[in-house]
C-alpha cells in the first residue's frame, strides 16, 4: 500500500506512569522511570517532508485519560487532544498523511466496545482534512498483538518499514467488531424465532386452561393441519443455520464473534452456541420425541386425546422446551457481548 502513513498507537491505560511490565512500548523505554513525564514519542525521531510512514505513540498510563466510571466518552476529548499535540510537534503535512489509530483500552472499557471509535473520528475530523482510515483496538489477547510488538522493538532502528506495513496492512483489513450491530441482528432472529413458536405456545396454553374441549381443539386443528406446525422446526432451524445462501443467521453472527474475540472468551461463546444448538439441532427430526410428536399431531383432528395427554401429565412440554430455547438465545447474547468486550482483564 503506497501513500504517506501515519500510525498513532495509545498505549495501555492501565499500568501506572513509568511502569515497565506488561507495556511493550514502555518496555523499549519510550516512557521510563527515568522520564515518566514524556506525553507522546515519535518515529523516527526527526520526520521530514520526504517521511512515508511515521509512528506516534501516545503514553496512555493510567489516570491520564480514565475517569471514575472507566467510560471512553469522558476520555475522549483528552485522547483527541493529546494526539493533535501530538502531530502538531511533526514537522510535516499533516493532510498528506493516511492516518491508523490503535488504542489499547482501560480494562473497564469491554463495556463499551465500539463507543471510542466512533467518538475519536467524530473528534479528530473537526480538525480540518484528517483522513484516519481506521480506529482499531489491540491487546496481548488479541489477533495481531505480534506484529505491534515487533513494531515497537523496530521503531528505533533506522528502517522499520517492514514491521510498520505488517501492523497497517493487518489493522486495515480488520473489520471493527460491531458488537451493537451483531446484537441487532441476533435480537431480529429472535424475534423471528419467537414469532415463529408463540402462535404455538399460546394455542397450547390456551387447549390446557380449557381443558381440550372439542370445539377450540378444532379451531387449532385449523390453523396447524398440513404439517405447518411441524414445519416451524425447519424454519427455525434455517434461522440458525442457514440454507447456503447469504442470509444472516445466528451461526454466522456466532463465528464472527469468535473469529475476531480474545482467545480467553471465546469459549463462552462457544459454549452457549452448543447449549442453543442441542435444544434445535440441525437434523430433521428433533431429538427431543414428545416435543416432535406434539407438533407432528397438532394438526390431526383424530389426535387430541394424545396431544391432551402429553400437555396435561405435568409441564406442558412445548411451553418448557420454548422457554429454554428464548433463555439460551438471551445467554447467547450475553456471551457475545462479553467477549466483543475483550474479556477478563488480561489485555
Amino acid at each position: 500500500m503506497g501513500g504517506k502513513r501515519m500510525l498513532i498507537i495509545i498505549t495501555r491505560m492501565y499500568t501506572n506512569q513509568g511502569d515497565t511490565p506488561l507495556d511493550e512500548f514502555v518496555e523499549q523505554n519510550f516512557f521510563n522511570q527515568q522520564n515518566p513525564n514524556q506525553l507522546h514519542a515519535v518515529f523516527p525521531q526527526i520526520p521530514n517532508n520526504q517521511t512515508e510512514r511515521i509512528v506516534v505513540v501516545i503514553h496512555g498510563y493510567n489516570g491520564r485519560f480514565n475517569d471514575p466510571e472507566n467510560e471512553p466518552g469522558k476520555a475522549t476529548e483528552l485522547i483527541a487532544e493529546a494526539i493533535r499535540d501530538a502531530i502538531s510537534s511533526i514537522s510535516v503535512n499533516v493532510n498528506e498523511f493516511t492516518i491508523g489509530i490503535l488504542f489499547h483500552p482501560h480494562y473497564g472499557w469491554r463495556n463499551f466496545p465500539n463507543r471510542f471509535p466512533q467518538m475519536i473520528k467524530d473528534k479528530l475530523k473537526k480538525q480540518k482534512n484528517i483522513n484516519i482510515t481506521f480506529v482499531q483496538q489491540y491487546s496481548s489477547s488479541m489477533e495481531g498483538y505480534d506484529k505491534v510488538q515487533k513494531l515497537a522493538q523496530a521503531v528505533r532502528t533506522s528502517s522499520f518499514e517492514k514491521e510498520f506495513d505488517d501492523v497497517w496492512d493487518f489493522f486495515v483489513k480488520k473489520p471493527p467488531i460491531e458488537m451493537s450491530g451483531a446484537i441487532r441482528r441476533l435480537s431480529i432472529l429472535k424475534h423471528r424465532i419467537a414469532h415463529l413458536f408463540l402462535p404455538i405456545d399460546i394455542d397450547l396454553q390456551g387447549l390446557t386452561e380449557t381443558g381440550f374441549k372439542q370445539e377450540y381443539w378444532d379451531e387449532v386443528v385449523e390453523a396447524w393441519k398440513g404439517g405447518k406446525a411441524l414445519d416451524t422446526l425447519r424454519r427455525a432451524r434455517q434461522l440458525l443455520y442457514g440454507t447456503g445462501d447469504d442470509q444472516d443467521t445466528v451461526e454466522k453472527i456466532v463465528e464472527e464473534a469468535k473469529r475476531y474475540a480474545p482467545e480467553e472468551v471465546k469459549g463462552g461463546v462457544d459454549q452457549a452456541w452448543q447449549s442453543l444448538s442441542q435444544l434445535l439441532p440441525n437434523v430433521e427430526e428433533h431429538p427431543n420425541a414428545e416435543l416432535h410428536q406434539i407438533l407432528t399431531d397438532l394438526g390431526c383432528r383424530e389426535k387430541r386425546d394424545d396431544v391432551q395427554g402429553k400437555c396435561q401429565k405435568g409441564p406442558n412440554p412445548f411451553h418448557q422446551w420454548f422457554v429454554q430455547l428464548i433463555e439460551a438465545l438471551d445467554e447467547l447474547r450475553d456471551a457475545i457481548e462479553q467477549a466483543e468486550g475483550g474479556g477478563s482483564r488480561r489485555e
